[in-house]
């Protein structure tokens, strides 16, 4: 079952010039290829962080986050603006954690 926010071990659908689709069932998950291992074929499985990309989609990467949905981190905050705080948690896009989900103000 697949579990967002968490480490899966996913297997190669198929492959094309946009990256690795994985096979997460009902649905496929890309692997940008920018991250593809080289020599990877359709039927390798590979150990992916799943999240949800800034328009909602699923996407995957090879690439360990700092904390996993149901673990607990310190993370620095890069930003704070009218829709929340950003933090730094080691993916090219920062974290939102918006003022509705902060019990104390973060700065």
């Amino acid at each position: 079952m697949l579990e967002i926010g968490r480490i899966n071990t996913l297997k190669v659908a198929h492959l094309d010039e946009k990256g690795a689709w994985l096979q997460a069932q009902p649905q496929r998950i890309l692997l940008p290829q920018r991250e593809v291992p080289s020599g990877a074929k359709p039927g390798d499985a590979l150990e992916v962080f799943v999240c949800l990309d800034s328009t909602g989609t699923l996407a995957a990467t090879l690439r360990p986050p700092m904390a996993q949905v149901g673990e607990f981190a310190l993370f620095k905050v890069r930003q704070v603006t009218q829709h929340g705080a950003f933090l730094a948690w080691g993916f090219e896009k920062d974290l939102l954690v918006p003022f509705s989900e902060q019990p104390d103000r973060m700065k």
